[in-house]
């Protein structure tokens, strides 16, 4: 449980993150000087050394020309922090909000929804404000402990069965439900990640009841039918 993290002196506590390049590649240079190649070789007569000469030549200059103009790029990849708050179970409550915050981060990219992937996109963003602030002051744990606890996990939960529903198509009523009590209340549930943050840094003890009335609400829907 989260509630005795209040307690917690500080001392040290410290979340260190991962990070790894990873270099992308761009095909554009081969297309290019495939193509060309291509080119030369539906115009001239290849067999001739000659012209094998030029269009080596040609192709390797036009490679490195494109090459030039679309480099690879790198791409910083972050993993999962390894967190050091002094508290075994902080530690294992923050790994399974990181598994929580991973998953949203993939339904960003796949809910086809723009207004839902939208709410997403703002669950994310505070979600891994709200982790780091963790790593650095696990005390403030007490402050949000039903969001970890219940909110996160449960609005994890039921973005997965709205990309279910999307993915399924069925057009039944209970399918069209669950996702119109998604789409109409996912801007709720993205100001209860913000506003969770917020609270993070004041003196009020977050109270998130009714929102996460609001969240049991659709899921028990779902579930009934």
């Amino acid at each position: 449980m989260l509630y005795n993290y209040f307690s917690i002196a500080q001392k040290g506590q410290k979340m260190k993150t991962k990070r790894k390049t990873k270099v992308i590649r761009s095909n554009k240079p081969y297309y290019i000087t495939a193509a060309v190649i291509a080119g030369i070789a539906l115009i001239f007569p290849m067999y001739s050394l000659f012209w094998l000469i030029v269009t080596a030549a040609v192709g390797v200059i036009v490679f490195l020309a494109v090459k030039k103009k679309h480099p690879n790029t790198e791409m910083l990849i972050e993993s999962e922090p390894e967190y050091d708050t002094g508290l075994e179970e902080l530690d294992r409550a923050l790994h399974e909000a990181w598994s929580h915050l991973k998953s949203l981060q993939q339904l960003e990219e796949a809910i086809y929804n723009d207004t839902v992937r939208t709410s997403v996109s703002r669950m994310v963003k505070s979600c891994r404000a709200i982790l780091a602030e963790l790593g650095e002051h696990p005390k403030k744990a007490f402050k949000i402990r039903k969001f970890l606890n219940h909110y996160l996990p449960t609005t994890d939960k039921l973005m997965v069965s709205y990309k279910k529903q999307e993915l399924l198509n069925s057009g039944g009523s209970n399918s069209d439900e669950i996702m119109r009590s998604v789409e109409s209340n996912c801007g709720t549930m993205a100001r209860a990640f913000e506003t969770t943050l917020d609270s993070m840094f004041s003196e009020d003890v977050l109270d998130i009841n009714t929102d996460i009335e609001v969240l049991d609400g659709i899921m028990d829907s779902g579930e009934k039918k």
